[in-house]
């Protein structure tokens, strides 16, 4: 019979770990690891997008951050254990530095009754219930008990938070049913290469099956402490962690199944039948504009009797929102579905001297608005207006356009009720003369750069740069030849008379507003 391969009792009782803590812990490591080293940094810049470099460098940021001192430590203290016990290195010839780990462990041992037994330190052992096989640290004698008792050490400074798994793993060492006697061999996963039908490879395992003993040993601190562990506990806890092992292997359609798609389409083509009859003239003017390019309508699709596709539909519903939205004939809320093929776009007008005309009242509600607006945002919309191709207001626009143009001064009125709740703010705090400090002459109608003013100058008050009543305080920090380069930038910035020493910024209310906001937000984006 070949060898099969076995799970670890590791990685299995790993199942069930609680890994928070452990986790944390390694992500600390990466994080000193990549400050202790500069090239692991920038091996990080250049490798973004490279998952396996990426890992690659993770885990040499963890090894340099201490992340596997603990691990080295206590694969060497089980080693140096396994050879005291076995006789093979005499307690007195084991390294100073590790001597008081291990005679620790010894004394605990002897304190307590527990006498290792002969040939069973570090045995590999296979459990044919879980299928799994792994390799205990010893078995010891335990005072009023049988069968030998399984033990395992552990050098880690804390066993709070893995007692579950330590329960699990020594309740399948415990229910093993062999003790192997061949050499190791691994498959490529890491896993045991045992073959269970060779008796001659196999000697009898028996051991007590309702406690165990975990000898918790802290690497470097010469003190040892001994707990008996419930298997009973331990065994459950095994099971559930084969049964969670074995539930990540479950293939994917077998626990998700794709919805299939609810066909909604005569329903959508009714809504859109009863919308498109409720459309004005000036609506259905937009829809014929606006049309999907080699989509039928809807009496040709009726005519024909063959049924329009979930993406034609689609591509109606959207000409129809858009009509419904640029006349205010709203009859339904928008109604969607998910299209099984990309939607056509609606097609542009090919003839735009075709498009339907706004209402002329609309247009002179368009002008009232953007007339009510500061002059930098009638500019703005100005600029849109011309990169979109849209002329005189006063000589008509189409009803497109229109739409356009309210929503570039909806935008526009949301950014004014912005800039008045910043004005009546500062004027509540300091009166009318902060208006007059920023240039202000008109507060119903404040441009972007007065508003950025006043923003600065209560920044400046807030931070003790300037009084309640608008006078440097002699509080600003900054150093004369920084702030006389910054009073420079920010007088060009806002229309100001250059300054030509530090002293005219000091002496200048609002300039050393500006000045010490800017350099306050230029340091905390460094």
């Amino acid at each position: 019979m070949k060898p099969k391969p076995y799970t670890r009792v590791t990685t299995l009782v790993g199942k069930i770990q609680d890994r928070h803590n452990l986790e944390q812990w390694a992500q600390r490591a990466v994080a000193v690891g990549l400050a202790e080293r500069a090239d692991l940094l920038a091996a990080v810049a250049a490798n973004r997008t490279n998952p396996r470099e990426l890992n690659r460098v993770v885990a040499d940021a963890k090894d340099a951050g201490g992340g596997m001192i603990g691990a080295n430590l206590g694969t060497a203290l089980h080693a140096m254990l396994e050879q005291t016990l076995t006789g093979e290195t005499p307690l007195e010839q084991v390294g100073e530095q590790w001597r008081h780990d291990i005679t620790a462990v010894h004394q605990a041992l002897n304190v307590h009754g527990l006498r290792p037994v002969d040939g069973m330190t570090e045995r590999i052992v296979r459990c044919d219930e879980l299928a799994v096989a792994g390799t205990f640290d010893l078995a010891v004698t335990f005072p009023g008990r049988e069968l030998p008792v399984i033990a395992d050490l552990k050098t880690g400074r804390s066993v709070d938070f893995g007692f579950v798994t330590y329960a699990a793993q020594l309740a399948i060492y415990a229910h093993a049913d062999g003790i192997w006697l061949g050499d190791l061999e691994r498959d490529r996963f890491g896993r045991y290469m045992l073959d269970p039908g060779n008796e001659q490879l196999w000697e009898p395992a028996q051991f007590d099956q309702q406690i165990g003993v975990l000898i918790h040993a802290p690497a470097g601190q010469g003190t040892c402490t001994i707990h008996t562990v419930d298997l009973e506990f331990g065994w459950e806890q095994a099971h559930l962690a084969r049964r969670v092992y074995d539930s990540q292997k479950t293939k994917q359609p077998r626990v998700l199944t794709p919805l299939p798609a609810v066909d909604r389409s005569t329903e959508l083509v009714t809504n859109l039948t009863e919308r498109l009859q409720a459309l004005p003239p000036e609506a259905v003017a937009v829809c014929r504009q606006h049309w999907p390019k080699g989509v039928p309508t809807l009496k040709q699709a009726r005519e024909t009797g063959a049924p329009l596709t979930a993406g034609q539909i689609a591509a109606i519903t959207a000409t129809v929102e858009i009509a419904e939205a640029f006349t205010g004939a709203q009859f339904n809320p928008p109604t969607t579905i998910t299209a099984t093929q990309p939607a056509p776009a609606p097609a542009a007008p090919t003839k735009p001297h075709l498009a339907a005309v706004a209402d002329p009242a609309l247009v002179d509600k368009l002008i009232n608005e953007i007339q009510d607006l500061p002059a930098d945002l009638v500019d703005s919309i100005t600029t849109q207006a011309k990169e979109a191709g849209i002329g005189n207001l006063r000589r008509g626009v189409t009803v497109t356009q229109a739409a356009q143009i309210q929503q570039w001064v909806t935008g526009a009125a949301a950014e004014l009720g912005t800039r008045l709740g910043t004005v009546y703010a500062a004027q509540t705090k300091c009166g009318p003369a902060v208006l007059e400090l920023c240039g202000i002459t008109d507060p119903e109608k404040p441009t972007s750069l007065e508003v950025s003013k006043l923003r600065a100058v209560g920044w400046a008050i807030r931070r003790n740069v300037l009084n309640a009543e608008l006078s440097p305080t002699g509080e600003c920090e900054i150093g004369k030849g920084a702030m006389l380069a910054a009073g420079r930038v920010m007088a060009g910035m806002f229309g100001l008379p250059s300054p030509n020493s530090s002293a005219e910024v000091l002496t200048n209310p609002l300039l050393l507003a500006l000045v010490a906001h800017h350099t306050d937000h230029a340091e905390k984006q460094r």
